[in-house]
């Protein structure tokens, strides 16, 4: 890396470094190579290190992928090997539900996968919990498909769209006093219950508000 840095520092644009390894102790010193040595602006992290299969072991393997990388991405952070001041890539996409899990995670910036596409030219839609199974298929070797229905695509999309919608979502405490914005006009209160995900109860002194995390403004206390 050293090397192709000194070579190509003229070349325009910026670098990403992708982290490898097969056990816990190589995917930390890689990533901390990356971080701290190589000189590269973002890091990447791929969906599916053989280490995820042992870290943790399940019979359907994209779930072993799924949680494996939910695991080591809590595990780094845990161990103070994350920067949270350097951007994150996630490498593909075993399960697309994956993706809900990293609602605490700012420093992750970006993901490419082609799961929502490919799926839905194969025809298969993804279901209220995701998917739980993966095509195992490019999609450049599906370029020439004849797709008969697009709108599966189109949903695909869509689902996978609120799931990372899900993951942006914050969560608020029973306690905790908010501002809120309810028909238009910014409210003050404590939140009292929480009726459903996304769905809090809020008392002002005098009324109780149905309040969406949407429509929480800021966290006064």
């Amino acid at each position: 890396m050293a090397e192709w840095n000194m070579e190509y520092k003229d070349l325009p644009g910026k670098k990403i470094g992708v982290v490898q390894g097969k056990t816990y102790e190589q995917i930390k010193a890689c990533y901390e190579y990356m971080d701290k040595i190589s000189g590269v602006d973002m890091i990447a992290i791929s969906f599916d290190y053989s280490y995820y299969t042992k870290s943790v072991p399940h019979p359907n393997k994209y779930v072993s992928w799924m949680l494996g990388r939910v695991k080591l991405l809590g595990d780094l952070l845990k161990d103070g090997i994350i920067n949270e001041n350097k951007p994150h890539h996630l490498l593909g996409c075993g399960l697309p539900q994956e993706f809900s899990f990293y609602s605490q995670y700012p420093w992750i910036y970006s993901l490419d996968t082609s799961n929502p596409v490919v799926h839905g030219i194969k025809g298969i839609e993804y279901g209220e919990d995701g998917l739980w199974s993966k095509e195992s298929q490019k999609l450049f070797e599906l370029i020439n498909f004849e797709v008969e229905d697009t709108n599966k695509i189109l949903y695909n999309i869509s689902k996978f769209k609120m799931v990372l919608q899900m993951a942006k979502r914050k969560r608020y405490k029973v306690g905790e006093v908010v501002e809120f914005n309810f028909a238009g006009i910014t409210e003050k209160g404590k939140i009292i219950g929480i009726q459903q995900e996304s769905k809090y109860i809020v008392y002002d002194g005098r009324y109780t508000y149905p309040v969406y995390s949407d429509a929480i403004l800021n966290v006064l206390k």
